[in-house]
């Protein structure tokens, strides 16, 4: 089984990442459903979902190099890294979202839910 969190689909507030970026508790060697995790030893800083060490998916910033889930989060890494990496403003991104916004599951468009949560196909 594999979990993904869902990501907010509103015009009034950008989405926080491409995943709804909350970590889900995973612990070493499994994700939050379960599944190993062993290939994949990073945690992707926008969205919190599981990287594996793939140079194509990474990018550095101050001597760290960092690795993604996806080269969309690469990308909104690479536009604004402080936003990820600084605890303070990922709480604020976090904050702004209204309690009421509409999140999407990346994978499975069609699900749409209040609030972030775990897509009910992968659970």
């Amino acid at each position: 089984m594999k979990s993904t969190e869902l990501r907010r689909n509103t015009t009034t507030t950008e989405p926080a990442s491409c995943c709804g970026g909350h970590a889900t508790g995973a612990t070493k060697g499994k994700d939050p459903a379960g599944a190993a995790t062993d290939d994949k030893p990073h945690t992707d800083p926008v969205c919190g979902m599981k990287a594996a060490t793939n140079p194509e998916k990474s990018a550095t910033h101050d001597g760290q190099t960092y690795y993604f889930c996806s080269m969309g989060c690469v990308a909104k890494f690479n536009a604004d890294p402080m936003r990820y990496l600084d605890p303070e403003r990922k709480a604020a991104a976090a904050a702004a979202a209204p309690a009421d916004a509409i999140y999407t599951c990346p994978m499975h468009p069609e699900i749409q839910q209040v609030g972030p949560g775990s897509c009910p196909i992968w659970v």
